[in-house]
């Protein structure tokens, strides 16, 4: 019984008799959460706000290219805003981009660019007498007793009149 309990709650042996004497001393069991260490927190709100900017101004370079850039805008034009960002690391630029405040404020969507070349589009080739442009036709055979069936395939070239014929079966 206690390897089932120390399988199921991932505790060692002296931890599940420690919450057992609890429990049975003061009939429940409560969670106690001590003070957690943490690193001191030495970029602010606004310094990522100046991060997202400059990865917005210069459509997200590397993380040395955008240290590079924060560093000159303290050092060579004064900005002091920037003083902090300066001394910053490439590994912490990254550490910053994946942090879910720089993901929530820097997401931008836009819309889908239309192509200049159609897609799918169902017309006859019209290849100008050059041979090579193909006109692809499937026939699917149908399905027999729930089971699919085959598709016939036609590729012809519409200039030569070359034409190749096959069939390909729908695996199960």
């Amino acid at each position: 019984m206690w390897a089932l309990l120390g399988k199921v709650t991932g505790l060692s042996m002296p931890q599940i008799t420690r919450l057992i004497r609890r429990y049975r001393q003061h009939g429940e069991i409560r969670v106690e959460g001590g003070p957690r260490r943490c690193f001191p927190v030495k970029y602010t709100l606004q310094d990522l706000e100046l991060l997202i900017e400059v990865d917005r101004a210069h459509r997200r370079l590397s993380g040395l290219a955008t240290r590079l850039i924060l560093e000159r805008e303290w050092q060579v034009f004064g900005n002091r805003p920037y003083a902090r960002l300066a001394e910053i690391s490439v590994a912490h630029i990254y550490n910053l981009r994946h942090s879910a405040g720089y993901r929530q404020r820097a997401e931008e969507f836009s819309k889908t660019m239309p192509t200049t070349i159609p897609i799918g589009e169902r017309r006859r080739p019209d290849p100008q007498g050059t041979p090579g442009s193909l006109r692809v036709d499937t026939v699917h055979q149908g399905d027999w007793d729930g089971e699919k069936g085959g598709y016939h395939i036609n590729a012809v070239d519409a200039v030569t009149q070359w034409e190749v014929v096959g069939c390909t079966a729908i695996p199960a």
